[in-house]
This record gives C-alpha cells, structure tokens and sequence, in this order.
C-alpha cells in the first residue's frame, strides 16, 4: 500500500528521541546536581589493604574491597563501582604522585574485576 503523503510523524517522532531527549536529560542533571547540597560535598577517601572509607561533610562510609564490583581506569578518572550502575569518582588529578600506589593496591586484590591502563 503506497504512501499518499511523506512519513512526518515518524520524523518527527525520530528527531524528538535523537535530539530532544538527551538535552531535557543533560538539562534535569544539571538542575539536580545544583541544587543538591550533598552531591556538590568535599569528599575525602582513605585506601587501606582491608577497606576503603569515604568521608563527606555530612557523612562517613566504609567498603570492603570484597563487596566491590570493578574498578576502571578512565583517562582522567577511577571508577569504583559499588555495583554494576553504581560508581564512585575519583579525579585522577587529585591523587596526583600516588596514582601508582593506588594501581598497586587494586592489582593486589586478585579477586577484584579491573580494567587499568598501564
């Protein structure tokens, strides 16, 4: 059966999931982010053989490495997943000369899903 007229609203409907999606998510992000008064904390964290603490302005955490999910190496981040959508941040900037040691400990923990450059 042919076509009396050109699709539109299936272009349309296209051009507003490529296009528009994708800003009103970026845009809600951003607005979140700002107005969230913990999201935008110092955080602080401390790498021993047993646990990794996480230390906010408003709170303080523990994780053991064996509850861990994976570690990546980014160009300029760690990620520590807590699971598999779940991630701490580290800037690699922030460690600055200790990023070696920091690679050590984690290629230490055998048990541990990684993916460091090297």
């Amino acid at each position: 059966m042919p076509y009396k007229s050109p699709p539109y609203s299936q272009l349309f409907f296209g051009i507003v999931i490529v296009f528009l999606f994708p800003v009103l998510i970026y845009i809600s992000a951003k607005r979140m982010f700002a107005s969230s008064a913990r999201l935008q904390e110092r955080i602080t964290y401390e790498f021993t053989d047993e646990i990794i603490r996480v230390t906010g302005e408003s709170f303080k955490s523990e994780m053991d490495w064996m509850k861990i999910y994976k570690i990546v190496e980014l160009k300029s981040w760690f990620l520590i997943y807590q699971n598999k959508r779940a991630a701490n941040l580290i800037a690699k900037e922030t460690l600055r000369d200790q990023q070696g040691a920091f690679k050590k400990l984690i290629q230490s923990k055998s048990y541990l899903k990684q993916s460091l450059r090297f």
